[in-house]
């Protein structure tokens, strides 16, 4: 994020370079905040200040739905135990990500809607896209079904989506220019299928193949169709209650949801993968907790339960609390405090710090994530992080090739004119490779062709 708001200070040879610009709001907001207070101070205290709107978003809408604590709890605790999603693991809060921005305006958005504040709906679905462009868009896709099946209304219809188009227009005009118009070089892969089939199949692409389908997908779909047949049978007791507008927009996602299974399956170019059509799978997942703990005690009277064990009920409140904080927080705590390093990578970044020039170009067998930031060099690849800009997916991909070529087929070549390598095991029958400086974890090698 740091790096493309400084971008002059790195070549094309860098794995972070992105350069399509559909995160200008969230890359502004975290360069200036580096620059401030540092990385890791602003992974801290960023984290703390989104959790807080979060919890903000998520009690406005509790609020709107009368709610008691206790029932508010539950549905949290349900919503983080499920990963955030019913399949895709794409979640609504990962710590300080453009996308975390994003989400809290786009629940904004939907309470206002729900509250019929048209205008204010639509400006926080802009204030969504500026951060994360996709869902911002979904949002108010999602909002534009939900009018239409509501209140049936074509002119509001079409005054929602002129204002919401007018305010992000130049967004969508930078990211066709950048990402769409660009020119594609002759590849053995389209940009399509890298960033899709090779990178995020765990997000993307649930009929890849029967090992992904299994392992990623099928028992989050499972869970899915169960929790949605079993709201539509209830749905009766919606009516004339909030929950009716939670249950409209929630069905209107789920049918698009089975609309993108059937896309993903015929899609076999890849072309609308790419759009994270599943990435909905969580503010379903978030509805159908919601409508699930209503359906719950509209059964069972627990007014009453509460009223002859108050005990009870507050040992196990206590009890769900404390399942939350131990299972998400210590669980994520990288998500909210910044990464442990090991001895050894301190020891080898100390060495690179101190004997190597900066801005020498890395081969690196896998993880170090926070090996530019920590040493100043340029990291070639890395599996992790992949840009959005076709020709950029391209050459993410060729440095893939010539990663894999060197750490699992102990071929190297020099199209990329690399100085260092750093190895997770010792390097034998390679005199183009010099060692360093090692530890037990590492294997720092100079590269140099002989004449």
């Amino acid at each position: 994020m740091y790096f493309k708001n400084a971008i002059e200070n790195f070549d094309n040879k860098n794995y972070i370079i992105d350069k399509l610009d559909h995160r200008l709001v969230y890359n502004f907001i975290s360069a200036n905040s580096i620059n401030i207070l540092g990385y890791e101070n602003t992974k801290i205290v960023w984290r703390f200040i989104l959790t807080f709107f979060f919890s903000i978003s998520f009690l406005l809408i509790f609020k709107y739905l009368n709610l008691t604590s206790f029932q508010a709890i539950i549905i949290t605790i349900i919503f983080f135990l499920f990963g955030q999603s019913f399949f895709s693991k794409l979640q609504i809060f990962k710590g300080f990500l453009a996308a975390d921005f994003s989400y809290i305006f786009s629940l904004l958005s939907f309470l206002m809607l729900f509250k019929h504040k048209r205008f204010l709906s639509c400006l926080f679905a802009v204030f969504a896209t500026y951060f994360h462009f996709l869902i911002g868009g979904y949002t108010m896709f999602f909002s534009l079904l939900f009018i239409l099946f509501y209140d049936y209304n074509p002119k509001l219809l079409f005054k929602y989506l002129l204002f919401y188009l007018i305010l992000v227009s130049p967004l969508f005009l930078m990211i066709l220019n950048n990402n769409f118009y660009v020119n594609q070089t002759d590849y053995i892969f389209s940009a399509d299928y890298i960033y899709s089939f090779i990178r995020h199949p765990h997000h993307l692409l649930p009929f890849k193949d029967l090992n992904t389908f299994f392992n990623d997908w099928f028992l989050g779909i499972i869970f899915w169709i169960l929790s949605f047949f079993l709201i539509i049978k209830h749905s009766h007791n919606f009516k004339n209650t909030p929950y009716w507008n939670i249950y409209i927009l929630l069905s209107v996602i789920n049918y698009f949801l089975v609309f993108a299974f059937v896309i993903s399956f015929f899609d076999t170019s890849y072309k609308l993968s790419k759009f994270y059509l599943f990435r909905p799978s969580s503010l379903s997942l978030f509805f159908s907790s919601i409508l699930l703990i209503r359906i719950l005690f509209s059964y069972y009277n627990f007014q009453k339960f509460y009223k002859k064990h108050p005990i009870k009920i507050f040992i196990f409140s206590g009890c769900l609390i404390l399942f939350l904080i131990f299972n998400f927080f210590e669980k994520f705590n990288e998500r909210i405090f910044p990464e442990k390093i090991n001895q050894s990578k301190i020891d080898l970044y100390s060495f690179i710090n101190s004997e190597i020039d900066d801005s020498k170009l890395f081969l690196i067998h896998e993880g170090l994530l926070d090996f530019q930031r920590n040493t100043g060099n340029i990291s070639i690849y890395n599996s992790k992080f992949i840009p959005t800009n076709n020709q950029e997916i391209i050459n993410w991909h060729k440095k893939k090739l010539f990663h894999n070529d060197f750490f699992y087929k102990k071929i190297l070549n020099d199209n990329f004119n690399i100085d260092y390598i750093i190895s997770k095991e010792k390097i034998n029958n390679n005199n183009n490779l010099y060692l360093h400086f090692s530890n037990e974890n590492y294997f720092l090698y100079k590269y140099q062709q002989k004449e």
